[in-house]
């Protein structure tokens, strides 16, 4: 199996997914954009990260 193979593999495991949590500068970087609008999204409400408090890392399942 190629790592290319490999990797898609692991994109599709979806209960690998579900238990991983990732901060707001690995989510960045795994999908490509900046972490400005991720916040952003946050704000209007269409996504939520684990954690709501103020001033804390976002982390994001």
């Amino acid at each position: 199996m190629n790592e290319d193979t490999q990797k898609l593999n692991a994109l599709l495991d979806f209960d690998l997914l579900k238990k991983l949590v990732v901060g707001i500068g690995e989510v960045s970087e795994i999908i490509g954009i900046p972490t400005r609008k991720i916040r952003y999204w946050e704000e209007k409400g269409a996504i939520q990260s684990e954690n709501n408090t103020e001033g804390s890392t976002r982390r994001y399942n």
